[in-house]
C-alpha cells in the first residue's frame, strides 16, 4: 500500500528449519481491500490487479461498510508495544470467528463472529519502517480445517511417508513428506503438530537434525 512492491505474483510465508512454507495471496489480496475500501480509496496501481485477482467475499462486506457507514469507532493502544489502533466495528452483520494480533505478538482481541471487527493500525509518532510493519498485521481467522485435529494429521503424514521410497538405512526426507500434506491443504503449524503426534505414537522416528525420519515397527505394522 506504500507503493514498495509492484504487481506482485504471490506472497509466500516460510520457515526453513522447520521445512514448510504457507500461501497467504488470499489473505492479504483481502485486507488490502478491505482498507482501502474503509478508506474510500482505490487500491494502488502497482498492486490493483493482485488484489482484483484475489479478494473473495471481504471485498464485497467492505464495500457494503463503506456505503452503509453503520459502524461505531474507538481508539485502542497495544499494552505490550503502545502501538494505536482505529477500531471499527459493525452489528448489522455477522463476522468471522478469529482474533487480531499487533505485530509485536501481543492479542488485541478474540471475535465470536457476532459482529464484524475491523482494526487499522493509526500511530502517527512511530515511523515509516515500524508503520509499515503494523500496517502488514491482518486478522487470523479460525476456519475448519481438514488437518487441524493432530491425530488426522499424524494419519496423513504417516500415509505420506509410507508411499515414499525410503534412502539408505530407511531414511525418508521430511520434506517429502511435507509437500504432499501441504498440497493436500495442511499449513506448517499442522504440519508440526501431526508430526510431534505421529512420534508420540511410535510409528516413526525423527533423527536429531530434524530432516528426516524413520519408520519404527509399529508404524510399519500400520500399513503390513
Amino acid at each position: 500500500m506504500h507503493q514498495s512492491t509492484w504487481h506482485p505474483l504471490r506472497v509466500v510465508a516460510f520457515d526453513t528449519s522447520e521445512h514448510w512454507a504457507d500461501d497467504f495471496l488470499r489473505q492479504i489480496a483481502d485486507e488490502i481491500q478491505k482498507r482501502c475500501d474503509l478508506a474510500g480509496e482505490p487500491a494502488p496501481e502497482c498492486i490493483r490487479d493482485f488484489v482484483e485477482e484475489h479478494t473473495g467475499p471481504t471485498r464485497q462486506l467492505a464495500l457494503r461498510w463503506a456505503r452503509e457507514r453503520k459502524m461505531r469507532k474507538n481508539d485502542i493502544s497495544c499494552p505490550e508495544c503502545g502501538a494505536g489502533f482505529r477500531r471499527l466495528e459493525l452489528h448489522s452483520a455477522r463476522g468471522e470467528r478469529g482474533e487480531y494480533h499487533c505485530a509485536c505478538g501481543h492479542v488485541l482481541e478474540v471475535f465470536d463472529g457476532s459482529k464484524v471487527v475491523v482494526y487499522r493500525f493509526d500511530s502517527p509518532t512511530f515511523d515509516s519502517s515500524v508503520k509499515r510493519l503494523m500496517l502488514a498485521t491482518t486478522m487470523k481467522f479460525f476456519e475448519p480445517r481438514r488437518f487441524a485435529d493432530p491425530d488426522l494429521a499424524a494419519r496423513k503424514l504417516t500415509e505420506n511417508a509410507n508411499g515414499i521410497e525410503a534412502i539408505q538405512d530407511g531414511r525418508i526426507y521430511i520434506e517429502r513428506v511435507n509437500d504432499p500434506f501441504l498440497a493436500a491443504g495442511g499449513s506448517g503449524n499442522e504440519f508440526r503438530a501431526g508430526i510431534a503426534r505421529a512420534i508420540a505414537q511410535g510409528w516413526p522416528w525423527r533423527h536429531e537434525s530434524g530432516t528426516y525420519v524413520k519408520f519404527t515397527d509399529s508404524g510399519a505394522a500400520l500399513f503390513a
